[in-house]
């Protein structure tokens, strides 16, 4: 994994304004996988829980980049299928 996008997180670039500015960073995110858009492919065809909507609306993404909004799952279960999807 190249790099995990989510303004929650202290290292994200801009998390400091991001704390300032939003009440709760909500649960959107996204990741970027160092072998581009095989890897995103995979993942894609392996994940088990979320459901699979290719664009969202954005066209100007890297090739590698995976985004999901999380809402109702475990925590536990998404760990777990995440785990299975991303092993090689």
């Amino acid at each position: 994994m190249l790099r995990v996008n989510y303004p929650g997180l202290e290292s994200f670039p801009n998390h400091t304004r991001a704390k300032k500015l939003f009440n709760g960073f909500g649960s959107t995110l996204s990741f970027e996988l160092a072998d581009g858009a095989v890897a995103a492919d995979r993942f894609m065809k392996r994940v088990k829980l979320p459901i699979n909507a290719p664009s969202l609306g954005v066209v100007d993404i890297g090739h590698g980049l995976v985004r999901l909004s999380i809402g109702l799952e475990s925590v536990e279960d998404l760990i777990e299928d995440f785990d299975q999807a991303l092993a090689v």
